[in-house]
């Protein structure tokens, strides 16, 4: 038998023959480049309703695909109704939205992509864009989705994340911030994410399956809101939902996703998708975090807790 890095890079060979053999599919949708994406946001004050491979998924499976549930959200009826209203929206349904496709599946390119993630997104693309065509609007112009993905997949692990984390951190300079996140999150904790904020609120929602509880989040996320408040949402597919439905009722809400463990892993050159202690780290194999976070300054920052 071969042995695995040869097979690795047979399997990888095959994958990237099927999905240049859909190029010209890809190259149909319309997405930002990542500092398009960034610089829209910030020049207009949009918000940001982001699809990853997960969301892709609960679509995919509302749809009538057999797929296997993610790590932390269950399959919904509901929520794969939603999802699937966002991505199949037209233009003009939510002007002050932007919807994030990841642009290394819809054309973006995987050159600059760790072998592992490249090999990912290039056997993604192939099993799935054919389908997604059939949802997506070609007159649209879409956000990257990576935008908050800026360190791990990439070969680049030094100059080029820095500057992008740089940048990024520059949309919630100086600005009143309500962050939604997961019990475990702890976005910014022991880190200098949001040090450029004039204030922040959190509002708790659950670790997984937080749609279960998503209109008592949105009501409540509603009541704390002021205007001219940003609101940062890190919570699975149901920030996805809550971005695009906030964005609705005149508020700026970004979907950050990973943000805060991308961050962490670059602050700490890591190689691979170690535990963050203390936080909950979705992509490591021992995600959860301890129960009790007893950082004071967090702990004051917590207005609402939803369980």
């Amino acid at each position: 038998m071969p042995n695995i890095s040869i097979r690795s890079r047979i399997g990888e060979i095959i994958q990237s023959i099927r999905y240049n053999l859909k190029y010209r599919k890809r190259q149909s949708i319309n997405i930002y480049t990542w500092d398009k994406t960034i610089d829209e946001i910030k020049q207009n004050n949009l918000s940001l309703s982001r699809f990853g491979d997960g969301e892709i998924l609960i679509v995919l499976q509302y749809l009538g695909v057999a797929l296997s549930n993610s790590t932390f959200q269950d399959f919904d009826q509901n929520l794969g109704k939603r999802l699937y209203s966002i991505l199949s929206s037209d233009k003009s349904d939510a002007a002050r939205v932007l919807v994030g496709l990841p642009r290394c599946m819809f054309g973006g390119g995987v050159d600059d992509m760790i072998f592992g993630s490249k090999y990912f997104w290039e056997r993604f693309s192939a099993d799935w864009i054919e389908l997604m065509l059939t949802v997506l609007k070609k007159d649209k112009i879409y956000a990257d989705t990576n935008m908050t993905r800026f360190y791990y997949d990439f070969k680049d692990k030094s100059i080029l994340p820095r500057a992008k984390a740089k940048r990024i951190k520059e949309l919630w300079k100086g600005r009143d911030v309500i962050v939604v996140e997961g019990q475990q999150t702890r976005m910014g904790v022991g880190n200098d994410l949001f040090d450029n904020v004039s204030s922040l609120r959190r509002v708790l929602v659950p670790t997984t399956n937080a749609f279960a509880k998503y209109d008592k989040i949105l009501a409540t996320v509603k009541g704390f809101y002021a205007k001219g408040d940003l609101i940062l949402i890190a919570a699975g597919m149901t920030a996805t939902v809550l971005a695009y439905d906030l964005s609705a009722l005149g508020c700026q809400a970004l979907d950050i996703g990973h943000i805060d463990i991308e961050y962490e892993w670059m602050k700490r050159g890591a190689l691979t998708r170690e535990k963050i202690p203390g936080k909950f780290t979705n992509e490591a194999s021992n995600k959860f975090a301890e129960d009790f976070c007893k950082d004071s300054e967090y702990l004051h920052s917590i207005i609402s807790s939803i369980e």
